[in-house]
C-alpha cells in the first residue's frame, strides 16, 4: 500500500475508535462475525490470527474456545482498545501493523479471520497469498466482506468514508481466494438487516 493509503486507513479507524465505533461495530456485526467465526471450529491450543482486529472481540472469542490469539490492526487507537479490553487475558496478544506485517511468521497459524478488512487492501491478491503463507497445512481461513458488487447498499462506502476500497463481484472474491492457493470449502451470504448480506468465504490451505 502507498503511505497515503495507509494514512487514510489509520485516520479513519482512529476516528472510529475514539468515537466508540469499535464497540458499535462489534454489536452491529455480532451475528455475522460470530457465524463466520464458528465456521473455523477452533480447537484447544490452536493459533488464531485476526486481520484487522479492531477492539479484539474475535481474539477474545478465540481464547474462550481454547486458542492462542493474535490480533493485528493498522490503527493504534484500535490496538489500545483491544489491549485494554483484553488486559486480563494472557492468551491474547495485539500489535499495531498493516497486513501483511513483517512480524507475522509464515506457517504459524491454524486459523485466520478477516472480518471486513480485505477490501481495504491495496493489493488483494498479495494479501490473500500472505494469508496462505501464514497458515499451517490444513489451516482454515474465514473471510467476510460486505463491500462487494452485488451488495448495492455498500457502493457508497468509499465516498462516505474517504478511503479507497477494492470492489469485486461475489465470484471474483471466490476466484481471488482460489488463485491465492487456497481451497474454497464454502461460501454463503449472511443476512443481518437490509441489503444483499455479508459474503463469507471459507477456505483452507492444502
Amino acid at each position: 500500500m502507498s503511505d497515503e493509503h495507509l494514512e487514510q486507513i489509520r485516520r479513519l479507524f482512529d476516528y472510529w475508535a475514539d468515537g466508540g465505533y469499535a464497540e458499535a461495530m462489534e454489536r452491529e456485526y455480532w451475528p455475522v462475525a460470530r457465524h463466520a467465526f464458528e465456521k473455523l471450529q477452533l480447537r484447544q491450543r490452536q493459533r488464531f490470527l485476526d486481520v484487522g482486529c479492531g477492539n479484539g472481540y474475535a481474539c477474545r472469542w478465540a481464547v474462550e474456545a481454547g486458542a492462542m490469539a493474535f490480533g493485528v490492526d493498522g490503527s493504534p487507537r484500535m490496538i489500545e482498545r483491544a489491549k485494554r479490553a483484553s488486559a486480563k487475558i494472557k492468551e491474547a496478544e495485539f500489535r499495531r501493523g498493516f497486513f501483511p506485517a513483517d512480524f507475522l511468521k509464515p506457517k504459524s497459524y491454524d486459523a485466520i479471520f478477516a472480518m471486513e478488512s480485505m477490501y481495504y487492501m491495496h493489493d488483494v491478491p498479495s494479501a490473500l497469498r500472505a494469508v496462505r503463507d501464514l497458515m499451517v497445512a490444513g489451516g482454515s481461513f474465514a473471510c467476510v466482506v460486505s463491500y462487494y458488487w452485488e451488495n448495492e447498499a455498500s457502493h457508497t462506502w468509499p465516498r462516505d468514508s474517504g478511503v479507497p476500497m477494492v470492489m469485486a463481484t461475489e465470484s471474483q472474491w471466490v476466484q481471488a481466494v482460489t488463485e491465492a492457493g487456497l481451497i474454497v470449502m464454502g461460501q454463503e451470504r449472511i443476512y443481518n438487516g437490509p441489503g444483499a448480506g455479508s459474503l463469507l468465504i471459507l477456505a483452507r490451505r492444502p
